[in-house]
């Protein structure tokens, strides 16, 4: 019985392809050898990173410039979401972890963060990926997905659009920080873009 994706997380599959390829195919004389040359390493990739990170894995998203996220369907990790990065000259095939939690990210987690890319946080940072509460694409989003799941209180959906500076909000309006689990004023909140790092 094929025991699935044998991936083990504290091993990701992270590699180049020897260096032996480019020298060979730097050093081909025909388009006849060179071709060879490329089949040999395609053949290499196959074997070495396709086979064992394709084993039991199904791709959820494309996420562009060659980079997939993968739910695990068997083996060890099964549940567990990967990023799956193999190109022509290298693999990179590991896990995601909660960006909270820093535990192995599931698909339960992976989907709420697809819907939740922004949420407010109480904790400024000093990154591009911050920004203002009142940022109309980003913070309004985050407030109105907040709202709905009931981590944000003492403010509608519909008057978010309404909004014009932080004193707009209503003194009662609290939201429950991801990071931290606690309650804070949404007048006091930063806007921040949740990723998850492999």
């Amino acid at each position: 019985m094929d025991p699935g994706f044998s991936i083990h997380p504290g091993d990701p599959l992270i590699a180049d392809v020897p260096e032996s390829f480019y020298a060979r195919l730097d050093n081909a004389t025909t388009a006849v050898e060179y071709d060879a040359i490329t089949e040999e390493q395609i053949a290499y990739l196959q074997k070495n990173f396709d086979e064992p990170a394709l084993r039991g894995m199904a791709f959820l998203s494309d996420d562009g410039c060659n980079i997939y996220t993968a739910i695990i369907l068997r083996g060890p990790a099964r549940g567990q979401i990967w990023r799956h990065e193999i190109t022509m000259d290298n693999a990179d095939v590991q896990p995601y972890w909660h960006p909270f939690t820093k535990e192995l990210l599931t698909f339960n987690d992976w989907r709420y963060f697809e819907q939740h890319r922004y949420l407010l946080t109480i904790d400024g940072r000093d990154d591009a990926q911050t920004y203002s509460i009142m940022n109309d694409r980003y913070g309004f989003w985050a407030m109105k997905r907040m709202i709905v799941d009931g981590t944000l209180t003492g403010l509608a959906a519909e008057d978010v659009d309404k909004l014009r500076q932080p004193t707009d909000i209503p003194p009662n309006a609290v939201f429950l920080d991801p990071r931290r689990n606690e309650w804070y004023p949404v007048r006091e909140a930063t806007v921040f873009r949740v990723s998850y790092a492999a």
